[in-house]
């Protein structure tokens, strides 16, 4: 679960409170521009898979560490198998 953040200024750094079951996105669809609704998560974590595409070039032992976290972002949004039990094929 998407949780969001509902930042406050607890201290001189702030705080981001995203703590499920209370997830600030679950209560506001406009909390992290609707990603706990499910909404364009291509161009939320394409952002992440460009970026570790880019950490994954430079240091290829950073890469190979990260396979399957990152293949869990692209399964999100362009997971190719229809079986898949926790992500829908091409959302």
């Amino acid at each position: 679960v998407n949780c969001g953040c509902s930042y406050t200024t607890k201290d001189e750094y702030g705080h981001c409170n995203n703590t499920y079951p209370n997830c600030p996105a679950l209560i506001d669809v406009n909390v992290d521009f609707g990603n706990g609704y499910y909404n364009d998560h291509h161009f939320h974590y394409g952002y992440h898979i460009y970026a570790a595409a880019i950490v994954a070039k430079q240091d290829p032992a950073w890469g190979r560490a990260h396979f399957k976290q990152m293949l869990l972002y692209i399964r999100d949004y362009a997971n190719p198998f229809s079986g898949d039990r926790f992500f829908p094929p091409f959302r």
